[in-house]
């Protein structure tokens, strides 16, 4: 009697596990590879004149490509991939280093510059984006179509391995999964059970 009046409702359980995923989407795209894939990206040119107040304007070569899964945001927006070169703003890594002009820190490699490059673009659109996500995991949740998350995660992972033809095979197949477990496959099968059992 006390387990079953202090039971989280399930629209709450629903909730919650709709945040979750939504979440994990948003951090899975942030790693180069799995949320976009760097073609090039080269450093042309670095202008110091601001390094004393704690930045540096780099001219940027970039081409890249995102994850159309974990960044639908800029798919709508056609920003889907950024191929040209950019005039972008490195701030310091931090002040006090020893030797470096006015105090702050920078990487002296290009190569160090780089995450710092590919973050202006990241991060432009990360809330609206964020709120897709949420917002179509949530979907997914009350919508009680946990199967597509078996489509969306072979795309992910084929988009790591092979960038959108990848992902386009891998969707195909993950969706052919899901519909083969939704539709064909008996609710006792020991698998199904076991699908279930970790969304309870």
């Amino acid at each position: 009697m006390y387990e079953q009046e202090h039971r989280i409702p399930r629209s709450v359980r629903r909730l919650a596990l709709g945040l979750a995923m939504g979440f994990l989407l948003v951090l899975l795209g942030v790693f180069n590879t799995i949320g976009y894939h760097v073609y090039l990206i080269d450093e042309v040119a670095v202008d110091r004149t601001y390094a004393s107040q704690g930045y540096l304007l780099g001219t940027v070569r970039i081409d890249m490509v995102f994850n159309p899964i974990l960044y639908p945001f800029y798919w709508l927006k056609s920003l889907n991939r950024i191929n040209g070169t950019f005039f972008l703003v490195y701030y310091a890594d931090g002040f006090g280093g020893e030797g470096q002009p006015g105090g702050a820190r920078f990487p002296w490699r290009e190569e160090g510059r780089y995450e710092g490059y590919l973050s202006s673009f990241t991060t432009w659109g990360f809330f609206p984006n964020m709120g897709i996500l949420l917002a179509a995991a949530i979907l997914i949740e009350f919508a009680h179509a946990k199967a597509v998350y078996i489509a969306l995660f072979t795309g992910i992972l084929g988009f790591t391995f092979a960038v959108l033809y990848g992902l386009i095979v891998s969707v195909i197949i993950g969706g052919g999964l899901a519909f083969y477990f939704k539709f064909r496959v008996s609710r006792d099968n020991a698998i199904l059970r076991f699908w279930h059992s970790l969304w309870e």
